[in-house]
């Protein structure tokens, strides 16, 4: 995936784009392949906005020039860091995991629990 052609994929356009808005009902969708792509750093990511993360979507990847949604755990995605730093901040919102493919579903779950 192309760096910085979207709106939303690193910490200071975040900010921008929030201070812009302005608005109390304005929530993010952490997207774990999107930060990965951008190299985000999760940790500041959630520290910053964690009260305002309502989604999350568990999408691995291996390059960063692509978001090609293979099997968790078979890429570059620092999952277990990632489902550490949510858990810390007692998140409660949805889980979404991205695949290209629904066959490799169940491998995907078993990778996360």
């Amino acid at each position: 995936m192309p760096k910085n052609t979207h709106i939303m994929l690193d910490q200071d356009n975040i900010e921008e784009i929030l201070n812009a808005i302005s608005r109390s009902d304005l929530f993010l969708t952490y997207d774990t392949s999107h930060f990965y792509t951008n190299d985000g750093d999760v940790y500041l990511l959630w520290e910053r906005y964690h009260k305002i993360i309502r989604n999350v979507h568990l999408v691995e990847n291996f390059m960063t020039e692509s978001d090609t949604h293979p099997p968790l755990g078979s890429g570059k995605v620092k999952f277990k860091e990632i489902l550490n730093v949510i858990n810390s901040y007692g998140y409660k919102g949805a889980l979404v995991i991205e695949l290209s493919s629904n066959k490799n579903l169940q491998e995907s779950i078993d990778y996360i629990n």
